[in-house]
């Protein structure tokens, strides 16, 4: 079994088909992979990596196993990282600051590659959402903080912000629920979905921080 469960397995597990333990959050993750053919193509790692995150989570909350719970988190790091790896680039073409970065990134991958074999081997939940939060905090730090931008792209990012923010609320409120038994039942009600809305949220955050990201690499490409 996976090492967390939602609020749609505790009050409708496998109700509408045997084979997908919650309907809802399985379905929603179609939202992953519509947001990687309407990409942009400038990044097509991360098209990639969105659409396995889509494949990825429906596995998991079709069946709630350990395994299906892994080939949801791993793409995810693995988005978080490349996010990273297409700011760094950019990053390291205006300071010129290539060596020093380019161990700071090496770092990076060394400590990816250490966590992930620790939660794996020993199954800390915390420690992916804890590290997960640390990934995407870089990237959203550097392309907020650190990079100029024009009008187009604090437009674009401010619009991902909203999603992001507004998905994480759904996520951290469905916990809230779960954790005082108090998971809604009717399907009627708005809470019902709350982790279906996570994934929707994630799904068009993500659309709208690669339109930022991809103006960085417009502009490499016309200054090279």
């Amino acid at each position: 079994m996976s090492l967390v469960e939602w609020c749609e397995a505790t009050v409708s597990r496998y109700e509408y088909t045997h084979y997908i333990s919650e309907f809802s959050n399985s379905i929603s993750n179609l939202a992953f992979i519509i947001v990687s053919f309407y990409s942009s193509g400038k990044n097509p790692q991360c098209d990639y990596a969105i659409c396995l995150i889509g494949v990825g989570s429906f596995i998991f909350h079709a069946t709630e196993s350990y395994y299906g719970q892994l080939l949801d988190e791993l793409p995810m790091s693995l988005i978080a990282y490349l996010y990273y790896r297409q700011l760094f680039i950019t990053s390291c073409k205006k300071s010129g600051a290539k060596s020093q970065a380019f161990l700071f990134l090496r770092g990076y991958e060394i400590s990816l590659f250490i966590v992930w074999f620790v939660y794996i081997r020993y199954k800390l939940y915390w420690l992916f959402v804890s590290f997960f939060a640390a990934q995407l905090f870089v990237p959203l730090y550097i392309v907020s903080v650190v990079l100029p931008k024009t009008d187009q792209q604090k437009f674009d990012l401010a619009k991902g912000a909203f999603f992001a923010i507004w998905a994480v609320g759904c996520w951290a409120y469905e916990q809230y629920l779960h954790s005082i038994g108090q998971c809604p039942t009717d399907i009627s009600d708005y809470r019902f979905y709350l982790h279906s809305y996570w994934h929707i949220g994630m799904a068009v955050a993500h659309y709208q921080f690669m339109q930022c990201i991809d103006q960085f690499h417009k502009e490499r490409i016309r200054n090279e």
